[in-house]
């Protein structure tokens, strides 16, 4: 979760500021460190809501005040560190809330997909390093690993709420903060990876070792998360 944006609007996410700049907590920083700041950052709820309010924002398209959107989120994040990252989507400038929500989402997807493009080549170098793949297969899988991803990272994110800022111009600023299932996203480049293998024609018995290696190396980084 990487591409910067223009925009420096700032949003209070599980009891923290979550800047506009499109990054989950897990490319931050590693899994322990992320817990350990949103508790520390929990301790700033109160003053960053009254921030978020001042500055204009205001809950779209939602039963809940502001505050319970958050606090709900919070507890979420809380309560199932081992099953729940974020992220979020932002625009800058947009103007039918339903194109706003569109756009939030688009750059929520990229950023998502951007970090499971960079977690899956680690991978594949982890297997040339192994002497599973050559160079080419390598490179031959994590090209392929992207058309995948594209089209699979829109089942992983689950919108938690959205913020929307009137900007005076006819235009708002919009964002959307998405839940991101690990279980569902390790599944996705777990499959993305097998599913790019099959494109480098290797052996059956070749196949066996590296699809043994990557379902290892997954489960290695559920174990992480469970942690």
């Amino acid at each position: 979760m990487k591409a910067k944006l223009e925009i420096a609007v700032m949003v209070l996410i599980a009891g923290f500021v979550l800047s506009v700049i499109p990054q989950g907590a897990s490319a931050q920083v590693n899994e322990k460190n992320a817990k350990q700041e949103r508790k520390q950052a929990g301790n700033n709820f109160k003053d960053k809501v009254k921030e978020l309010k001042a500055e204009g924002w205001k809950i779209s398209g939602d039963y809940r005040t502001l505050d319970l959107a958050i606090i709900e989120f919070q507890n979420q994040l809380d309560e199932n560190p081992e099953k729940y990252d974020f992220v979020s989507g932002e625009v800058s400038k947009c103007r039918s809330v339903d194109a706003c929500k569109q756009m939030a989402q688009f750059q929520a997807q990229r950023q998502l997909a951007t970090e499971l493009n960079s977690e899956i080549k680690t991978v594949t170098m982890q297997l040339v390093d192994a002497d599973l793949v050559t160079g080419d297969e390598s490179n031959k899988m994590t090209t392929s690993s992207s058309r995948y991803v594209n089209a699979d990272v829109s089942g992983i994110l689950t919108p938690a709420f959205s913020l929307i800022k009137d900007n005076k111009d006819g235009t708002n600023s919009f964002q959307t903060i998405y839940l991101v299932d690990l279980a569902k996203k390790l599944a996705v480049s777990e499959g993305v990876l097998e599913k790019s293998l099959k494109e480098t024609n290797v052996t059956i018995e070749r196949s066996t070792d590296i699809q043994k290696f990557i379902k290892e190396s997954f489960d290695a980084k559920n174990a992480e998360n469970n942690k």
